[in-house]
């Protein structure tokens, strides 16, 4: 604080353990405990951050594992490369927490641990069977429904059972190829049901021809790239328009940023992976890179997928994706013609 002297890079250690979120100062040792133990904590991230850019004037541009690397904003301002280099500067974009631990709970009280499961620096399993707060004994879902009288029911029952209480509009007229022409009564009958139903309850269940097996290989996939796959694996997918496309990390965007607003609105506690055509409207595809003509809708840029030298899953991953958003696609487009249909026929 009293000095002049001020470096143009900042390399410094950080807890790895600590949620991006969290903003974690260890405590100044008082005159009543001299002990060294008192500040050996390690502080977050967000806390060094908020130190550095908020109160110093500096920029996060880099992380590894355990430190972080700023240099004094007016460099990075001034330097084009720099900013072509690392065009998004937020902890979002340039970390992700991969030892932190995570707990959560069952509804018999039970606690569970996620992520990283050892104390890092004492090398000593956390058990879950230590931290429990009620013994087997006592864990009970308290709201739970009587037991008496109760059966087990298969997932066909249930379907049953949902069916006989749900409205749900068959869309298969309207999916199918070389229906346009024929059954024209039964895709009239379809599209008014689904309008009706959309008036109603301002939503539909529907029934589309859709593939199995995909939508189980693409749970799958999105699975074994959000959880599973290294880091390096989703951050080689981030974008600056992550919104648009591409790997969205925790708390970077929320729905309001879609629409190019900024209502200063919580980010969303998720991950996501989006993307859009496979092929855009003007002909630029997927990872394009010819320099071709630019696409003037944002809704229609080139997606970004993880590439084979970083995941030796990425080629199935896309594939299956790839199927599995023209599936859905086309029962989407499917549905939006029969609504339009309804709507016409309200009006002739």
């Amino acid at each position: 604080e009293h000095s002049d002297w001020k470096p143009k890079v900042i390399c410094v250690e950080f807890n790895p353990t600590m949620p991006s979120d969290l903003i974690y100062i260890p405590p100044t040792p008082t005159p009543n405990n001299h002990t060294n133990e008192e500040s050996r904590h390690g502080a977050s991230l967000a806390a060094l951050v908020e130190l550095a850019c908020e109160q110093h004037d500096y920029v996060l541009i880099e992380t590894t594992l355990y430190n972080a690397f700023f240099i004094e904003k007016s460099t990075y301002q001034s330097n084009v490369a720099l900013q072509l280099l690392v065009p998004d500067t937020s902890i979002e974009a340039l970390h992700e927490t991969t030892m932190g631990t995570s707990l959560y709970q069952l509804y018999d009280g039970t606690l569970k641990l996620w992520g990283c499961q050892k104390l890092l620096w004492h090398r000593i399993p956390i058990k879950e069977s230590v931290i429990q707060m009620l013994s087997p004994q006592e864990r009970n879902f308290p709201f739970a429904p009587s037991s008496e009288g109760t059966q087990q029911v298969d997932n066909d029952t249930l379907y049953q059972t949902f069916e006989a209480n749900n409205t749900i509009i068959d869309v298969h007229s309207w999916c199918s190829p070389g229906n346009e022409t024929n059954n024209d009564s039964i895709r009239g009958q379809c599209a008014t049901a689904l309008l009706k139903q959309l008036e109603e309850d301002g939503f539909a269940y529907v029934r589309a021809p859709l593939d199995v097996p995909t939508c189980e290989s693409a749970l799958k996939f999105t699975k074994m790239f959000l959880q599973d796959a290294n880091e390096n694996v989703r951050r080689s997918c981030l974008v600056k328009d992550r919104a648009k496309r591409g790997y969205s990390p925790f708390n970077t965007e929320n729905f309001a940023s879609l629409l190019g607003l900024n209502n200063g609105g919580k980010n969303d506690l998720v991950r996501k992976f989006r993307l859009g055509p496979l092929s855009s409207a003007n002909g630029t595809k997927d990872n394009s890179n010819d320099g071709g003509t630019s696409v003037n809708n944002s809704l229609l840029q080139p997606n970004v997928w993880p590439r084979g030298e970083d995941w030796n899953q990425a080629v199935e991953f896309q594939e299956t994706i790839q199927h599995y958003y023209s599936q859905i696609a086309s029962a989407s487009n499917a549905i939006v013609s029969a609504i339009c249909h309804a709507l016409i026929q309200q009006h002739v």
